[in-house]
C-alpha cells in the first residue's frame, strides 16, 4: 500500500522519474540531497551524521517534517535503544533488562551523585546564613525577634506591668502586706482630676465610647480610690466591728465610706471568702434605719440602686414621677442600655413596658423616647441650632396652644452639646430662657420631665444641687432621694455639686446635712461628701 502522495518524488535507483507530475528530477545518486533549513527547525541542535545511505543533515529535529522519504536518520549510538523483540518482530513487554526504560542515557556528570549515595540522605537544604545545622534544633534556640525593652522568657514569671501609660489615670491599688496596718483615711490630692468611665461600656462595646457626652468625661468626686488598699485588712476590720454584742459604727463608716465601689466590691468578696458570710446580709442584721440604707447602697452597683428606685416608683398605687425623671432623664445612650439590662435581670420585666403602663400622655411619650436610647451623638451644628430654636418658638410661645411633639422630637433626640447651643439661641431669639416657656406652656408631669432634661443638659452639678436642696427643704427629709444622690454622685462630681450648692443657696451642703440629719446616718453622709470633721 502506497502511503506517499504522487506529487512527491520517488527516491529509487531508477534514474529519471517521468511520472513525478511536475516534481523535480533528481540524479541517480542513491542518496537524498540536503534540504535547506526550515524556518521552524531548532537550528541549535547538532547535526546528525549519516551512515552511508543519507547525506549529513544539518537540520535538527524540526527538519524531519520536511523529509518525505518516510525514513528517519539514525540516532547517534549513545541515544540508540535496543528493545528485545518477540517472534512477531514486535517489542517485548519485558523491559526488566532495560535499565533506562527508553530514556536517553545521560552523559556523565561529575557534580551529580551516583545512585548508591542517595541512601545516605544528604543535606539538600539551601545554605542560608545564620541558620544552625539540623543537629542543633534539639536545643530549641530562641528565634524571637530581638525587640528592645522586652524581657527574656524566663522573666515573664515576675509579671511586669505592660499597661499603657495613660495620662490622668490613678495608679492601681497598692496592696499592703498582711501584717501592715493600713490607715483608714487616705490623703489623695483633692485638686487632682482623673478620667474614668461610668457608661456601661463593658456591657455594650459596640456603642461609641469616644463621644464627649457619652463616657470619658472630667470628673471631680469627693470619694477617690483609697491608697494603700488592702481588702483582707479591711474585711478583717469589718468583721471585728460586727463581731459579738454591739456594733462599731464608726469603723464601718471609716472603711465603707472611704472606699470606691470597685474597692468595696473587692472587700465584700474577700469578706465572704474569709468568714463565710455575706457582707450585705451581715450589715443588714447589725444596723438599722437610714444608716443601714446608706451602707447597703454603698455595696450595690450604681445601676442596681437606680433600678430599685425605678421599680419602687412604678410599682403599687401611684407613681413617683420625680424619681422617674431623676433616673430616666439624666442618662446617656450607654447608661440607659445598661440600666434596662440591669432592670430586666433583677425583675424579669421590661422597663419600657412598666413605664408605659404607669404613665400617660406626652409625659409617657417623652420617657419612651429617652428609654429607647437612640439620642444623637453628633457635635453641635450652629445653623441647625438656629433653625430649631425658631421651630421651638413657633411650636410654643408664638402660637395658641403648644405642639409638644416638636419639643419631644428636638429635646429627646438631639445630642447634649447641640441642645446647649439650641437653648442659647432660643434665649437670644426670645430674650428669656427656654425653661420659662416650658413652665408657661406645658402641664405639670410633662413640664417636670422637660425641665429635668434641660437643667441636666445645661449643667448637671447645678441640677443635682437643686435636687439635694429639695430633699432637705421644709419639714422632714426625703431620705431616699438624699441617699441616692449622695451615694451615686460622691464618686462622680460631688465636689462640683458642693460648689454649685454654695453658690445657689449661700450655705454649704455639709451645713444642710448637719441640720437635717442625725446620728450615724449624718456621719456617713458627711464622710461621703468629703467633710474632714465627719466624726
Amino acid at each position: 500500500m502506497n502511503y506517499f502522495n504522487n506529487n512527491f518524488p520517488n527516491f529509487s535507483n531508477s534514474g529519471n522519474f517521468p511520472n513525478n507530475n511536475g516534481g523535480p528530477q533528481y540524479p541517480n545518486t542513491g542518496s537524498m540531497p540536503p534540504y535547506p533549513p526550515s524556518p521552524y527547525t531548532n537550528n541549535n541542535m547538532p547535526p546528525y551524521p549519516g551512515d552511508g545511505n543519507f547525506a549529513p543533515n544539518p537540520i535538527g529535529f524540526g527538519g524531519f517534517e520536511n523529509n518525505q522519504s518516510g525514513q528517519m536518520p539514525p540516532y547517534p549510538s549513545q541515544y540508540q535503544q535496543q528493545f528485545p523483540t518477540n517472534s512477531f518482530n514486535m517489542p517485548n513487554n519485558d523491559f526488566s533488562s532495560n535499565i533506562n526504560d527508553g530514556f536517553p542515557i545521560a552523559p556523565p556528570n561529575s557534580n551529580f551523585p551516583p545512585p548508591s549515595s542517595f541512601n545516605s540522605q544528604p543535606d539538600f537544604r539551601p545554605n542560608y546564613p545564620n541558620v544552625p545545622p539540623p543537629s542543633s534544633f534539639n536545643s530549641q534556640p530562641d528565634f524571637r525577634p530581638n525587640y528592645p525593652n522586652v524581657p527574656p522568657p524566663s522573666s515573664f514569671n515576675s509579671q511586669p506591668d505592660f499597661r499603657p501609660n495613660y495620662p490622668n489615670v490613678p495608679p492601681p491599688p497598692i496592696y499592703a502586706s498582711q501584717n501592715e496596718q493600713a490607715p483608714f483615711q487616705g490623703s489623695p490630692n483633692p485638686n487632682q482630676l482623673y478620667q474614668t468611665s461610668h457608661s456601661g461600656s463593658n456591657l455594650f462595646p459596640n456603642l461609641n465610647q469616644n463621644n464627649f457626652n457619652q463616657s470619658i468625661i472630667q470628673l471631680n468626686p469627693t470619694l477617690r480610690p483609697f491608697q494603700p488598699f488592702n481588702p483582707a485588712h479591711d474585711a478583717e476590720q469589718l468583721y471585728k466591728a460586727m463581731k459579738g454584742f454591739g456594733t462599731d459604727e464608726a469603723k464601718l463608716i471609716a472603711v465603707l465610706c472611704k472606699r470606691t465601689f470597685p474597692q468595696r466590691d473587692e472587700i465584700s468578696r474577700v469578706f465572704k471568702t474569709s468568714y463565710g458570710k455575706d457582707l450585705v446580709k451581715n450589715i443588714e442584721s447589725e444596723t438599722s434605719g437610714n444608716f443601714r440604707q446608706v451602707l447597703v447602697a454603698l455595696l450595690q452597683r450604681p445601676m442596681v440602686v437606680e433600678s430599685i428606685h425605678l421599680r419602687e416608683s412604678v410599682a403599687g398605687v401611684g407613681t413617683d414621677e420625680n424619681a422617674l425623671n431623676d433616673v430616666v432623664c439624666t442618662k446617656t445612650n450607654a447608661e440607659m442600655m445598661e440600666l434596662k439590662h440591669t432592670y430586666l435581670q433583677m425583675y424579669r420585666r421590661n422597663l419600657e413596658d412598666d413605664v408605659k403602663d404607669d404613665v400617660s400622655g406626652y409625659f409617657k411619650r417623652f420617657l419612651v423616647s429617652l428609654i429607647n436610647a437612640h439620642r444623637s451623638e453628633a457635635p453641635a451644628d450652629y445653623q441647625k441650632a438656629v433653625a430649631q430654636a425658631k421651630e421651638l418658638y413657633n411650636a410654643g410661645e408664638k402660637r395658641l396652644g403648644t405642639n409638644e411633639m416638636v419639643f419631644n422630637r428636638i429635646i429627646g433626640a438631639e445630642s447634649h452639646a447641640h441642645l446647649r447651643l439650641v437653648f442659647d439661641e432660643y434665649q437670644k431669639l426670645t430674650g428669656h430662657p427656654i425653661e420659662q416657656a416650658i413652665k408657661s406652656e406645658m402641664s405639670t408631669s410633662v413640664q417636670r420631665a422637660f425641665l429635668t432634661a434641660i437643667q441636666y443638659i445645661r449643667k448637671p452639678a447645678a441640677y443635682y444641687a437643686q435636687r439635694l436642696n429639695e430633699s432637705m427643704k421644709g419639714l422632714g427629709t426625703k431620705d431616699k432621694l438624699l441617699i441616692r444622690m449622695v451615694v451615686l454622685r460622691s464618686e462622680i462630681d460631688m465636689m462640683d455639686i458642693k460648689v454649685e450648692f454654695q453658690r445657689m443657696y449661700r450655705k454649704s451642703l455639709e451645713s444642710f446635712i448637719k441640720s437635717d440629719c442625725s446620728g450615724d446616718y449624718k456621719r456617713a453622709l458627711l464622710c461621703l461628701v468629703g467633710d474632714p470633721n465627719w466624726k
